[in-house]
């Protein structure tokens, strides 16, 4: 969608493409964290979460400032062409990733209590 954003003709174009990103970026991001709520331990769960904040925080400060630089050296065409090229690189590496990676096997673990069970 980053590659469709830096090609918009209108606003509307544009604002629908961020849309779709944002959307993404959003799901992705839950899905990740209640996968870690699955595959970590309940004693290092608050600190895993709080990490995987941090990080997510952090990243969003570096792309930050990295966008503006490019803004004021290039222009926002190209600066959301490299933008979308990152992101494709990066969903490429991550599916090469998986292809090889053994998934976890969330069944073998001991179940958490619930309130339900009681």
């Amino acid at each position: 969608l980053c590659l469709a954003f830096g090609r918009a003709e209108t606003l509307y174009q544009a604002a629908f493409f961020v849309f779709g990103a944002f959307l993404g970026s959003g799901l992705q991001w839950v899905f990740s964290a209640a996968l870690l709520q699955k595959a970590v331990e309940d004693q290092l769960l608050g600190r895993v979460l709080a990490l995987d904040n941090a990080s997510m925080t952090l990243t969003a400060s570096v792309s930050t400032l990295l966008c503006g630089w490019g803004l004021v050296a290039w222009g926002p065409r190209i600066v959301a062409d490299l933008v979308g090229i990152t992101v494709l690189v990066a969903c490429l590496a991550w599916l090469g990733v998986h292809a090889w990676w053994r998934p976890l096997d969330f069944d073998s673990r001991p179940q958490r209590a619930s309130l339900r069970s009681r």
